[in-house]
């Protein structure tokens, strides 16, 4: 499997003004799009996703999206460009996007990138 990670939220001046019902609007948006978007979701074998607030932050998405993984070789690359994708497409460039897989480094329990069957952690 090739694991992405990647945090979905809004521009900080307008984090306290999205609703949840907008957050909820976009990300829907969002998921309903994947079928047009091949290039991005062809491989993609499932995902998790969790809406949480915080101050400063508003409302944000934690994602996390199982590839293909013999398909899927640069995990960074294609993290980015669904980034993009969302604050692009998606919020009209009032969104902003974290790509955890470009910062492996700064975890110290990896969880994303490659994931094989054999790995003992």
């Amino acid at each position: 499997m090739q694991v992405l990670r990647i945090d979905f939220s809004y521009l900080h001046e307008l984090a306290n003004k999205i609703t949840p019902e907008k957050a909820m609007s976009d990300f829907q948006q969002f998921k309903n799009n994947w079928r047009g978007k091949s290039t991005l979701f062809a491989n993609l074998k499932g995902y998790i996703w969790k809406l949480e607030w915080g101050p400063g932050k508003g409302i944000h998405y934690h994602l996390i999206f199982f590839f293909d993984g013999s398909q899927v070789l640069k995990d960074a690359y294609l993290a980015q460009q669904i980034g993009k994708y969302w604050t692009e497409v998606i919020t009209k460039g009032s969104g902003l996007y974290w790509n955890c897989n470009a910062s492996k480094d700064q975890y110290r329990e990896l969880g994303i990138g490659v994931i094989r069957a054999d790995d003992l952690t």
